[in-house]
């Protein structure tokens, strides 16, 4: 068992030794290196640059601090990763007729129409009928619908 690991943990270093090899001399995506290059200014159109640099347009200056421009958070107004919510005038539209209760399966009277639990009232569903309300879901909120008494 202890040869094993002893074995296991040659073979693994033996790889991440080949791999970090591998990782400094391999070559490019072009297959080639390119030597570092630095960025001068020659001081007049005769003097010639060296193979390692790089020549810059007339006018042209790089700066030595970056600054970045400055941004204005506008609020939105409304978290754009939670569900939108259904108005509360569509939900206060339903109106629950009346329920036929049963043990095993009861049913709910809702804008004059026999529904049960699981079943779809516009963009509600039906999650519980007790003996005075009914309890509907529209994906995020629950509503709760009671008998006129």
């Amino acid at each position: 068992m202890k040869n094993k690991r002893v074995i296991i943990v040659v073979i693994l270093g033996m790889g991440a030794l080949i791999s970090l090899i591998y990782g400094i001399v391999a070559p490019t995506k072009s297959g080639k290196t390119a030597p570092p290059t630095s960025v001068v200014r020659p001081r007049s159109p005769q003097e010639a640059l060296s193979a390692n640099e790089v020549a810059l347009p007339p006018g042209r200056v790089i700066p030595s601090k970056r600054h970045a421009a400055k941004t204005n958070f506008n609020f939105w107004g409304r978290n754009p990763f939670a569900p939108e919510q259904a108005p509360v005038e569509a939900a206060a539209k339903l109106v629950l007729n009346g329920i036929m209760w049963d043990e095993k399966r009861p049913l709910a009277i809702i804008d004059n129409e026999v529904v049960g639990i699981g079943s779809k009232i516009g963009e509600h569903t039906v999650k519980d009928i007790k003996k005075d309300s009914v309890t509907l879901n529209d994906g995020a909120n629950d509503l709760e619908l009671r008998l006129a008494q």
